[in-house]
């Protein structure tokens, strides 16, 4: 007898539990995630300023008795930057030479600007399933069948309990 009190109840319980099982529907979240660079090129001027740089030869001529031009004093000052070189070349030539290094008077640079943006987005849809306008003839016989088996088991349920 126990047993089949045991049955029935256990009969019951999943009876009552598995007629009550409903899901909720669960958004769905999708998200988008975008990443941006954006790099900017700028240019730039700017004047320097450079001083003024200078070098000098002094060289003294004579003659002689036979009139040849001959060299009595010579006399070089360098620069800052300006170095003469002085060549007595073949034939009584004077050659003067004067190397300058460069010197930039205008400079020019760029910076560049490197901004990263970063953004994401998330949204969530919910779907929602309507009812049909009606049930069908079919399911409402089957709902009012398992009400009947429910009430019935119930009471019956009731009516071995109380004995």
């Amino acid at each position: 007898m126990e047993r089949l009190r045991a049955l029935l109840l256990l009969c019951l319980v999943s009876l009552v539990f598995g007629s009550t099982g409903c899901k909720q529907l669960q958004p769905v979240v999708s998200e988008t995630t975008s990443s941006t660079t954006t790099i900017t090129d700028v240019p730039r001027d700017t004047v320097l300023i450079t001083y003024p740089d200078s070098a000098s030869i002094k060289a003294m001529f004579g003659c002689d008795s036979l009139n040849q031009v001959f060299l009595r004093e010579l006399a070089i000052e360098k620069g800052r930057k300006i170095d003469p070189v002085v060549k007595w070349l073949p034939g009584g030539v004077l050659e003067v030479t004067a190397k300058v290094d460069s010197e930039a008077v205008y400079f020019s640079w760029k910076e560049r600007h490197i901004t990263v943006t970063d953004s994401t987005k998330v949204s969530k849809v919910t779907v929602v399933k309507e009812k049909p306008p009606g049930s069908p003839w079919y399911q409402k016989i089957l709902t009012g069948a398992i009400i009947a088996v429910v009430v019935f088991l119930i009471l019956t349920f009731i009516k071995i309990f109380k004995k």
